[in-house]
């Protein structure tokens, strides 16, 4: 769609413009559907990666510092 307006090719633009916002509105029904938040991101730490690593290596947290 940028591509288009940039090039002055509006009628392609109002194109892909419909398609997503038709795509977004589909998206949105299906979040609602399967009840699933706009933003489902959950931050990951350091020990939360560290404790994975341990589990997978066989070793304490301790020893991966």
């Amino acid at each position: 769609m940028q591509a288009s307006v940039a090039n002055h090719e509006f009628e392609k633009a109002r194109f892909y413009s419909d398609e997503e916002r038709k795509e977004r509105n589909n998206l949105n029904q299906l979040r609602k559907k399967h009840k699933l938040d706009e933003n489902p991101a959950f931050n990951v730490g350091r020990e939360d990666i560290k404790k994975a690593v341990s589990k997978l290596a066989n070793t304490s947290i301790d020893a991966l510092d």
